[in-house]
């Protein structure tokens, strides 16, 4: 069996949270755990509104995927995904 394959343009993206390792100096764990808890919710959920895919979540970071599988509608839309993030 033959598997085909598809060039497209995609976008890999990195981003953490500045300032995190001041954070817990600032307040108690439990607040830290609680707002880390609910940017990455709120992170996940623009990733998938304009079409992306959450990989991972590790430490401060959040790894996202736009274009892959699916090609993204112009490659300019990868262009906004950090403005939409913001």
């Amino acid at each position: 069996m033959k598997k085909e394959s598809e060039r497209s343009i995609a976008t890999i993206m990195f981003a953490d949270i500045f300032a995190l390792t001041a954070m817990p100096a600032e307040m108690d764990r439990e607040e830290a755990t609680m707002l880390m808890n609910e940017t990455f919710n709120l992170m996940g959920k623009n990733i998938e509104n304009i079409e992306g895919k959450t990989v991972r979540f590790t430490d401060d970071c959040v790894m996202a995927t736009f274009g892959v599988p699916r090609a993204m509608a112009s490659p300019g839309q990868s262009i906004n995904v950090r403005r939409t993030l913001k």
